[in-house]
């Protein structure tokens, strides 16, 4: 065993494919491939290329189907092509893997916004920040969507 910055680490032979970080945590030629294809779609969204974006993203969750951010960026992109029950389904495979992610509950009630139904916005934006009462961007869209709803006091 070696110590690298006080942890250990198991010497174990390199292969050519993969590398070892500081964590222990094996890094693959896929691994690798997943993050360039996902980089790939960013650039793309960047583009205003969603259909290309969503593709991108597509082939990295080939690679990781369990790939959270490769997941809430795909459903983004459909967001912005106006497919809104798809960027839903998307979104709430990931709130399947991960309940409590206040930025896709977040973009779960813009696309309800979208689709002018308030109430689920809101509901969204409140367990966005019941997750993170620090997300700026969920009490802005909330205070929107209150406003919306007919729903916002005077003060």
């Amino acid at each position: 065993m070696e110590k690298i910055f006080g942890r250990k680490l198991l010497s174990e032979k390199k292969d050519d494919n993969s590398s070892r970080t500081a964590s222990g945590y094996k890094i693959t030629q896929d691994d690798i491939k997943k993050v360039n294809l996902y980089n790939k779609g960013l650039n793309k969204m960047s583009e205003e290329k969603f259909e290309d974006a969503v593709r991108c993203f597509d082939l990295s969750l080939r690679i990781d189907p369990f790939f959270v951010d490769a997941l809430i960026k795909k459903g983004y992109s459909h967001f912005h092509l106006k497919q809104y029950s798809l960027a839903i389904s998307i979104f709430d495979q990931v709130l399947d893997m991960d309940i409590n992610n206040p930025e896709v509950w977040n973009l779960k009630g813009l696309v309800y916004y979208k689709s002018k139904n308030y109430e689920k916005a809101i509901e969204c934006c409140e367990k966005a920040i019941d997750f993170n009462p620090n997300n700026s961007m969920a009490w802005y869209n909330y205070a929107c969507y209150l406003t919306l709803a007919g729903r916002a006091t005077k003060g």
